[in-house]
């Protein structure tokens, strides 16, 4: 339980550097629209942000809601192995984070 622990920080962590990034790329990428109108009657450039924008939406109302409890589960439980509660939370968390990933590829 405690190598989990550790890598739950470690994700978490991860997290933190992705969501900078991911905010400073869609501002680059708006201030590039600003700079050249033209790419906001582009259809590649519109679906991206688009995309881009579900992608960070979905974060934030689908993934957050399911990882919550694994926290408050690492956060509060005693002992050394892994409860099978945390397999099917975990589980479900995955998938939608393979959904999510469609969206950024």
């Amino acid at each position: 339980m405690e190598e989990l622990r550790h890598a739950y920080e470690i994700r978490s962590m991860l997290h933190r550097f992705v969501m900078i990034g991911g905010t400073l790329l869609l501002i680059t990428g708006l201030v590039m629209g600003v700079i050249r109108p033209y790419l906001f009657s582009q259809g590649w450039y519109v679906l991206s942000l688009v995309l881009f924008i579900v992608g960070l939406a979905f974060g934030s109302l689908v993934l957050s809601p399911r990882s919550k409890p694994i926290k408050a589960l690492l956060d509060t439980y005693v002992g050394v192995a892994i409860p099978p509660v945390y397999l099917e939370l975990s589980r479900k968390l995955f998938f939608f984070e393979r959904i999510e990933n469609i969206f950024f590829y």
